[in-house]
């Protein structure tokens, strides 16, 4: 496994330049309340294995994540499971300009979670997506992106606090999912959704 622990306080910049994380069948966790590093395309920080990948904040909440900022080994097992925060965060979350697959369970909270992107689990694992702000479209996959399941069973599950924006989702192959959207989580009478297309290959919605 790969530990990076900015401090253990949670107060702490994680300073991440040209580095490779290559714990081959282990996990990747990075932890941090700020990030620093060179975010050219071939200085990103690079995650390399068939583990889990974890970036989280040591307290409650930190800046804004973007996808482009890391480069995920796309090899032909992928990652076994993907998370971009924890529970409470309200750092906003965007994840484009590159599809990323995991072979497992997505997780991703933020305060506004934006979808550019396609994001594809292939395998069995639940993906849950929430957004921690009273913001229209917290939640929310842009008309060019999808999620996708295309093998294994598993749930979806999209939160926010205010409107949300479904797009499209679409399980495929031998991939089964339950589809759950559930916008107004906090009562705040701020609700409703938007979706495109969605098809579970058979399971609930």
């Amino acid at each position: 496994n790969v530990y990076a622990d900015a401090d253990a306080n949670g107060a702490g910049q994680l300073d991440i330049d040209y580095t490779t994380f290559n714990p081959g069948t282990g996990n990747i966790t990075l932890r941090g309340e700020t990030m620093a590093w060179v975010t050219s395309s071939t200085e990103r920080p690079y995650l390399n294995g068939t583990g889990s990948v974890t970036f989280e904040p040591s307290d409650a909440s930190f800046q804004d994540i973007n996808t482009v900022w890391f480069y995920f080994d796309q090899d032909a097992n992928g990652m076994s499971g993907l998370t971009l925060g924890k529970i409470n965060n309200t750092g906003n979350i965007t994840h484009d300009p590159a599809a990323i697959s995991v072979a497992g369970p997505i997780s991703m909270y933020g305060g506004i979670v934006t979808l550019n992107a396609n994001l594809t689990s292939t395998a069995n694992g639940d993906i849950f997506i929430k957004s921690n702000t009273n913001v229209n479209a917290a939640g929310s996959i842009a008309g060019n992106a999808s999620i996708l399941k295309t093998a294994g069973t598993g749930t979806l599950t999209m939160q926010s606090q205010d409107r949300l924006n479904a797009g499209t989702i679409t399980a495929s192959g031998t991939g089964v999912l339950n589809v759950i959207l559930w916008s107004d989580y906090d009562n705040n009478n701020k609700g409703g959704v938007t979706t495109a297309n969605i098809t579970t290959n058979g399971d609930h919605f």
